[in-house]
């Protein structure tokens, strides 16, 4: 974290600096300003997280910096330095959102703990941030976000990372600095003085965990900003708990123990099986599957690789079906589910694609009407287009609407307005999947007439909001 010091005396802003081992803190001094004015010239350049500031300055006064600093960045903590004659000052600098203020002359073990108490408010806000961006995606999970339960961060010197295969209630204000439920995980931020520390209490909460829970822990860091980093460390050893057979908990390091496959490995893989499901060759795709599911078996496989894996199945299996314009469950072809252990993954790939087979060479029967060809050829063309309706597809299709809504549902086995329906919610399913998309962007690309008509036929369909939908995809590794 950042820190700039300001005060028209020299030997007080010299004094301030020298004063306090900033390093211990996690901080850095980027700045020491004589003045607000010219304190502000430089914040356009460097931003500071923690400002100390006197409140007599020449140009630009304590509380005027806060004022103007507060429209660019609320975030920023002050700390102001006042004399025993301006109190009255030093409170009208509290309403402008100072945190605290300390008499001059400063007192080391004073500042000290006031900069232990601000950066570790400052800590929680960015583990707060980093877990919004990684497991709540937009505003349908707010309600979410009110749950969590924050511990105290004041003095985080080490933060270790667990994943839990299971809902679980902790007391928090014992043990961990953050507990956050996603479905079928609860994630547990722990702090503590050290690497050992963090251990020891993470030894102490899986302890209390019920008895067919697994844990994966992750390494230690002691930036917040890493926190991403090892949450992707604990979900892989949670998702790989098989490796981990009557244990109820495994570190990052053990995972690690095991021979580790290259991404590049799994990309091949994966291209290979791609290309012949592309060309409808069974025996290739056979060769592909067995191929993946060595590498499985042999090495650990990484989510974002099995991830790979399944997305691009899930585009190929799509695109085939499209091409030959089969009526098929695109559900079959999801993505794979956050609690699925990635062994698993090899057998989800080989039912995918037998399914995928299946459907294309019973469907292409079934669907061999001319009419229907075309009728189906549109809609993927143009669902998109909130016009479409019964009497577009079946100008297209060249026959009238009522023969062509008997015919349709003749050959596909239900009716054109629901085949269109669950079709755009098809697609809505995969524009969820990517989280690049707010509800109203997915209502426009999939073709319905408004958000709010597009989330209650979501509702109707999946038995989901959109929102619960997202919750179910989670995707972890961010």
């Amino acid at each position: 974290m950042k820190v700039a010091i300001i005060d028209d005396e020299r030997k007080i802003r010299d004094g301030v600096f020298k004063l306090i081992d900033w390093d211990s803190f996690g901080l850095e001094v980027i700045g020491r300003y004589e003045d607000g004015e010219v304190a502000l010239n430089a914040f356009k350049n460097e931003m500071p997280d923690i400002v100390i500031t006197d409140i007599k300055m020449p140009f630009i006064d304590g509380i005027e910096l806060i004022e103007e600093c507060r429209k660019w960045n609320n975030k920023i903590k002050f700390i102001i330095l006042s004399g025993y004659d301006e109190f009255s000052l030093a409170r009208k600098a509290l309403r402008a959102g100072a945190v605290d203020y300390l008499l001059k002359p400063v007192k080391k073990d004073e500042l000290e703990s006031l900069l232990s108490k601000v950066a570790g408010s400052i800590n929680e806000r960015i583990v707060k941030n980093i877990f919004r961006e990684l497991i709540f995606e937009d505003e349908a999970n707010k309600n979410l976000v009110k749950n969590l339960d924050y511990c105290g961060i004041t003095d985080i010197r080490q933060l270790m990372v667990m994943v839990v295969k299971t809902d679980v209630k902790i007391e928090t204000q014992k043990s961990a600095a953050a507990v956050i439920a996603a479905g079928k995980y609860t994630v547990i931020i722990v702090s503590g003085t050290n690497v050992q520390d963090c251990r020891q209490k993470s030894e102490e909460l899986v302890c209390r965990f019920p008895s067919d829970s697994f844990t994966g822990i992750s390494s230690a860091t002691s930036k917040p900003l890493k926190l991403k980093e090892l949450y992707r460390e604990a979900l892989n050893v949670c998702l790989n708990s098989s490796r981990f057979s009557g244990r109820k908990s495994a570190e990052y390091s053990a995972l690690m123990k095991f021979p580790k496959a290259e991404a590049s490995v799994v990309e091949e893989a994966g291209l290979r099986l791609f290309d012949a499901v592309r060309r409808f060759n069974w025996t290739d795709s056979e060769k592909a599957v067995k191929e993946i599911e060595a590498v499985f078996s042999d090495c650990i496989v990484e989510k974002s690789s099995a991830d790979f894996l399944m997305s691009g199945l899930f585009k190929e299996g799509l695109e085939l079906i499209k091409a030959q314009m089969i009526n098929a469950d695109f559900r079959k072809y999801g993505a794979v589910q956050n609690d699925c252990d990635i062994s698993e993954i090899p057998g989800i790939i080989k039912n995918t694609v037998s399914h995928l087979f299946e459907d294309i060479a019973g469907g292409s029967s079934r669907n061999s009407r001319r009419e229907i060809r075309q009728a189906l050829q549109c809609i993927l063309e143009n669902y998109s287009d909130k016009n479409l309706d019964m009497a577009v597809v079946a100008n297209a299709a060249g026959i009238s609407q009522g023969y062509f809504s008997t015919l349709f549902k003749s050959e596909t086995g239900t009716s054109f307005s629901d085949y269109l329906c669950r079709y755009r919610i098809d697609i809505s399913r995969k524009l969820i999947s990517t989280g690049a998309y707010r509800n109203y962007e997915i209502a426009e690309l999939a073709g319905f007439r408004n958000s709010a008509y597009f989330c209650s036929v979501f509702k109707k369909i999946t038995g989901l909001t959109p929102g619960e939908y997202r919750d179910n995809l989670i995707k972890l590794s961010i």
